[in-house]
């Protein structure tokens, strides 16, 4: 459902990928310092977003642990992020849209059309819906990174 196409202050079940700004760079104790959690559908995260945070790391996987991003790491996810933004915002149709998938396939096993079928999303009614929702979920992701850069913390990614 498209309802279901954007970060999430709280889990909202099934497979999620978190996000949490700690001031801790210690995986036992980051919850314990976090100011900041967000969760998202993996089916969303994998195969749109993965890639930035891959360039950021190159052993982040989403299939289970978390993993911690500072310094450099989160000013090349910014960067990605922002080439990212830039495709979504070069979409002007449903082939256009189709044709940006289809890169992001390439470089995934995982399919996001199929997800969204899935899902019962009518690609072809709520493409420009779909883009949107896209377009702030990746703001909001570049503005979590930001945050980490400014007040110098630590972004824990966990795939679970």
């Amino acid at each position: 459902m498209l309802k279901d196409i954007e970060l999430f202050k709280t889990h909202q079940g099934g497979p999620f990928i978190d996000f949490i700004v700690s001031i801790s760079k210690e995986e036992n104790d980051f919850l314990d310092k976090k100011d900041l959690h967000l969760y998202l559908i993996i089916n969303v995260f994998d195969p749109l977003f993965i890639h930035s945070f891959k360039i950021g790391n190159q052993t982040f996987d989403v299939s289970g642990g978390c993993i911690s991003f500072d310094g450099d790491k989160l000013k090349i996810i910014v960067s990605s992020l922002k080439g990212t933004l830039e495709k979504l915002n070069d979409i002007h149709n449903k082939e256009d849209l189709s044709v940006f998938l289809d890169n992001f396939h390439k470089e995934s096993n995982v399919g996001f059309l199929e997800n969204m079928e899935i899902a019962n999303i009518d690609i072809d009614k709520d493409w420009k819906i779909l883009i949107e929702k896209l377009k702030m979920i990746n703001k909001e992701l570049m503005d979590v990174v930001i945050k980490c850069m400014n007040e110098n913390k630590i972004l824990w990614v966990c795939g679970v």
